[in-house]
């Protein structure tokens, strides 16, 4: 009798086993991400971009598209622009009329380089698998972020939210040190489109009597 119940006992724990939920790769998801957006040239997408208060009300957000091409983007938004080839980069503001162009920085921020948003991971972060959340049928990873460098980052977390099924990303929240949250949401992922490099330089003759801030 001991026997057959230690046997019992034995199965159950086995059974019990194969029910829990498998561990989450993390590490391989965000490689699987990354490595999507580094398989594609050209990446079309539009954007929602929400400031967010403490509860995760959105307190303003505007809508905008986002052009890549290797190196070079374009943002666009509310009579904003931002544009790079790759060497240079053009920020417009409609509303004055006023171009400011710079040069490109290596270390650029990931808010300025829009490629750098689908292979976040990569740049000195450590990662953690929170849960899965389902939005409209869908289920996606949540994985926080967490800065190496706390001290030089001017954000406490990020997380993502990846699709599980294709494996793109939906959605990135940035946690601020001083309270402040804003997310962005993916829309219409779009790869291997045409886009003609003249898309990433900025044509001031569109532009009559724009004034120009020439930082180069």
């Amino acid at each position: 009798m001991k026997m057959k119940k230690y046997l019992s006992v034995v199965i159950m724990c086995l059974l019990s086993a194969n029910l829990l939920p498998q561990e989450v790769d993390v590490e391989s998801i965000l490689k699987q991400l990354s490595n999507k957006i580094k398989d594609h040239n050209t990446i079309q997408t539009n954007f929602i971009f929400s400031n967010l208060d403490h509860e995760d009300k959105v307190v303003d957000s505007f809508e905008g598209e986002m052009l890549i091409k290797d190196q070079k983007y374009k943002l666009t938004f509310t009579g904003n622009e931002i544009i790079s080839d790759g060497k240079f980069i053009w920020q417009y503001i409609e509303e004055i009329n006023e171009v400011t162009i710079s040069e490109k920085e290596e270390d650029e921020s990931l808010l300025s380089n829009p490629r750098k948003i689908f292979t976040i991971y990569e740049y000195e972060f450590k990662y953690k698998f929170n849960k899965e959340v389902t939005l409209n049928n869908d289920v996606y990873y949540e994985i926080d972020l967490f800065p190496i460098k706390l001290d030089e980052s001017n954000f406490s977390r990020i997380r993502l939210l990846i699709n599980k099924t294709d494996v793109e990303l939906y959605s990135i929240k940035y946690f601020g040190k001083d309270g402040n949250k804003f997310s962005i949401i993916i829309d219409d992922f779009i790869t291997g489109i045409n886009l003609d490099d003249s898309i990433f330089v900025f044509d001031e003759k569109k532009y009559p009597e724009i004034e120009i801030n020439d930082m180069r």
